[in-house]
């Protein structure tokens, strides 16, 4: 009887241990799995922030090649104003040259005009003394030739 209940202690000494052996693999498995999810997860987040971080880059770096581009842009815009400018200088700067030059050239047509209008005046009004001297020569040639011709007239008479 002695030996038969040392046997069933014996039995479940034995069942409480492989019990118990099973409680604690079942927990070291519990343990494992909730170890390997965390680390899953760990490796995910790992991956989702270095993802984040190379999309951040990216963006960082397409914004400055947007940046270049623009500046680019406005300094051409910037140079071809400028040019735009100097030449919209130039171009007025050389009509209003060319306008001067024909206002002088203008000038100097109308005092050419008004110089061979004094010229041609005081050649006529020289004309006309010219022309008068030689009405009062003339005049006074008949008058000594009417003096002499009655001079002679008397003589004879």
């Amino acid at each position: 009887a002695t030996a038969q209940q040392n046997a069933g202690t014996q039995a479940e000494m034995t069942q409480k241990q492989a019990s118990t052996s099973a409680a604690t693999m079942k927990q070291q498995q519990q343990q494992q799995q909730r170890e390997q999810q965390q680390a899953l997860l760990y490796l995910q987040n790992h991956h989702y922030l270095q993802n984040q971080q190379a999309q951040e880059l990216e963006l960082q770096q397409y914004l400055q090649h947007q940046k270049a581009q623009s500046a680019e842009a406005a300094s051409a815009t910037a140079q071809q104003n400028a040019g735009t400018q100097a030449e919209m200088t130039q171009k007025q700067a050389s009509t209003s040259a060319a306008t001067m030059k024909q206002q002088q050239q203008q000038q100097q047509r109308e005092q050419q005009q008004a110089l061979l209008y004094l010229q041609n005046h005081h050649y006529l009004q020289n004309q006309q003394a010219q022309e008068l001297e030689l009405q009062q020569y003339l005049q006074h040639q008949k008058a000594q030739s009417a003096e002499a011709a009655s001079a002679t007239a008397q003589q004879n008479a």
